[in-house]
């Protein structure tokens, strides 16, 4: 079949303006709707991905929470090694202590008795306190020059001589000895 028109030209030309100009504005809406739709899948991505950033920032407040708590317990580790060494090295200084008690009472001359002893602990030294008794001032006095020479003190003091009156030890006298641990080790 063939199509005829009867319009005059100018009507011609008015239908072919206007044919134009929707489908100028038929694309315009196509490129507004596309370009609606881009937006809309921009902002959905937007959307999700803060979503996902507040997660990960919440995660990552907890974790820091962890590490800080970590960084405690680890001190914490760390002050339990240390107490632990330091333990171990008294046990061991206490252990060689004893040799050293024994060493003393070997050069406590014979007629020197000891009615007590007392020891403390300290990081740096060993502060061991004698109760002794003896015949006369001179033997004490022996006394405390054979403790001075011994291997591993440091100190010795020793109080006033009190006198105990009657009986074959009449003068007694407290005896610090200072021991270094190192000297122990």
């Amino acid at each position: 079949m063939y199509g005829v028109s009867l319009l005059p030209p100018e009507y011609k030309i008015q239908l072919q303006e206007s044919k134009r100009a929707r489908l100028v504005v038929f694309v315009a809406i196509v490129i507004a709707a596309v370009l609606l739709l881009v937006f809309l899948l921009t902002l959905a991505f937007r959307w999700n991905y803060s979503i996902q950033i507040s997660a990960l920032e919440a995660e990552q407040e907890q974790l820091q929470a962890v590490i800080s708590e970590l960084k405690d317990e680890e001190t914490i580790v760390n002050e339990v090694i240390n107490t632990s060494q330091n333990i171990n090295n008294l046990l061991t200084s206490a252990s060689k202590l004893s040799a050293n008690i024994v060493g003393i009472g070997d050069a406590l001359p014979d007629r020197v008795a000891v009615k007590e002893i007392s020891v403390e602990y300290d990081l740096q030294k060993i502060t061991g306190t004698l109760q002794l008794e003896a015949p006369d001032e001179r033997t004490l006095r022996e006394c405390v020059d054979q403790l001075r020479l011994m291997e591993g003190v440091s100190k010795v003091d020793w109080d006033q001589l009190k006198t105990t009156g009657t009986g074959l030890m009449p003068v007694s006298c407290n005896v610090t000895l200072e021991l270094q641990r190192v000297a122990l080790d």
